[in-house]
């Protein structure tokens, strides 16, 4: 990402309003990151992306600034080296991202930053208000969220506008799959660039903790993930349904106890399988994802050499 962030600060920009000189190429890159909660809190992927590329950068002498949800982020000036900015957002499903995507852009026309990175394609439909102040912008797509069964008619529109605006609005598009970068050259003949989501190497560990639960090491198969429509977790209920294994299923990770998805999913589990609240990163089972995405909790699954 380094070499991205340089190489866009050297080029040439247009800009409404009288903007600084290019800046040499060695000095550190002020880089703002949009379009997460926030930090010390992981929600998804994006949250992820922050303490880890976020921290990283920071530690390299670069300027790191995360905008944060102040209902999701404690109040902080700085973490890990980043300096953190809180603006107010609704708790609305519709509006939350909407709404401090678009005054999280706006604060930024004041800002001394280089680079305005996006996560996902909702924020994207704003990355090209820091480029009227001559700033250049990025989004990384990590998915077709319009594809996703959660959002209605309208909100799925929106997205999938947004991911027009990804290849359309800024100045770097970059994916997590050689699938997106496939998508974006059949349907739009944009070219962005493939930077796969990595993972630190971790240390195996005891198996203490699943044995509280009733689960027996190397014996049981685990869906890490939020509970939602597209990540299609009853095809593995079906699945197991059909076929005769002293293996269980494990289904692990997010989603209120009140959505209908996750009622559902908790009445239709036989007894035999087990739905649990606790996430472990030791076996995953990656199911079948509507959205074109690669999950980071994958990549982490890899790294203890466990199948995939």
């Amino acid at each position: 990402m380094t070499a991205l962030y340089r190489r866009l600060v050297a080029t040439k920009t247009r800009s409404v309003v009288p903007v600084s000189p290019v800046r040499p190429t060695n000095t550190p890159v002020r880089i703002a990151f949009i379009g997460g909660r926030g930090v010390i809190g992981k929600y998804s992927g994006i949250e992820g992306y922050y303490e880890e590329v976020g921290r990283r950068l920071a530690a390299a002498g670069h300027d790191v600034t995360v905008y944060c949800r102040n209902h999701f982020t404690p109040p902080l000036e700085t973490h890990n080296g980043m300096r953190l900015v809180r603006l107010p957002s609704p708790r609305s499903k519709h509006f939350e991202t909407f709404f401090h995507t678009l005054v999280s852009s706006l604060h930024t026309l004041t800002e001394p930053y280089d680079i305005v990175h996006y996560h996902p394609l909702g924020p994207a439909l704003f990355s090209f208000i820091p480029r009227l102040a001559g700033k250049k912008t990025a989004v990384t797509v990590q998915g077709l969220d319009w594809r996703r069964k959660k959002w209605g008619t309208i909100a799925s529109s929106v997205l999938r506008f947004g991911e027009y605006a990804a290849v359309r609005f800024a100045n770097e598009t970059t994916v997590v799959s050689r699938t997106l970068r496939s998508h974006y050259r059949e349907h739009y003949g944009a070219r962005t660039r493939y930077v796969a989501n990595g993972a630190i190497l971790r240390d195996k560990q005891s198996a203490a903790r699943i044995n509280e639960m009733g689960l027996e090491s190397g014996k049981y198969v685990l869906f890490l993930g939020r509970f939602s429509p597209e990540k299609n977790c009853h095809l593995s209920i079906e699945a197991f349904e059909q076929i005769d294994t002293p293996v269980r299923l494990v289904l692990a990770g997010g989603g209120r106890s009140s959505d209908p998805y996750s009622q559902k999913l908790r009445s239709t589990c036989p007894r035999s399988h087990r739905i649990a609240g606790l996430c472990f990163r030791r076996y995953l089972r990656r199911t079948p994802d509507e959205c074109h995405a690669v999950r980071t909790s994958f990549r982490p699954a890899r790294t203890l050499a466990r199948p995939a």
